[in-house]
């Protein structure tokens, strides 16, 4: 039996085939996987261990509103209490993408602790700080973007944070 490609098989071209391929590759980088593969350790939070930030944050990514809840009250708790923490320098890009898929109470909740995170960071007298600007300057061409499309109330929490972001100008 003669060997055939796949491409030959069902008529698609091999740089098809590899788009196709590559795609799925970056698909498969799911929310979870991501956030597996972050240093955790590295950052504190307000108590306990920032470790524990990757199950709150998919907990946050929930259809289930009542985990999403109780998830954006751990952490605005974990990185906005008692001043804000290191661990939000690589939370907020999480935030952002999460806020995407969120219903409107939890952007809201979302929206408020970006809002939060922004200004907090200009208080912040720690060596991670230009970091926590940069990352929290790195969404706002995406928040500006929900902004537009969001209800009211998301809305204004969005150009809360915006306003926020004024601080660095």
């Amino acid at each position: 039996m003669a060997r055939t490609s796949l491409a030959a098989n069902y008529g698609i071209s091999r740089l098809s085939i590899r788009v196709r391929t590559l795609y799925g590759m970056v698909m498969a980088q799911a929310l979870w996987m991501r956030l597996r593969e972050e240093h955790w350790n590295e950052y504190a939070v307000s108590r306990g261990s920032a470790e524990r930030l990757p199950k709150i944050l998919q907990d946050l990514a929930s259809r289930k509103r009542a985990r999403s809840m109780k998830a954006c009250h751990e952490v605005w708790s974990m990185l906005c209490r008692n001043g804000i923490h290191s661990a939000a320098v690589i939370t907020v890009p999480y935030l952002v993408e999460i806020l995407d898929i969120s219903i409107e109470d939890v952007q809201i909740e979302i929206a408020d602790t970006l809002k939060c995170c922004a200004m907090g960071a200009s208080k912040v007298d720690a060596d991670w700080q230009v970091r926590l600007v940069s990352s929290l300057r790195s969404v706002v061409p995406e928040v500006e973007r929900l902004a537009q499309r969001a209800p009211s109330d998301v809305r204004n929490q969005l150009n809360d944070f915006l306003g926020a972001m004024g601080l660095f100008k």
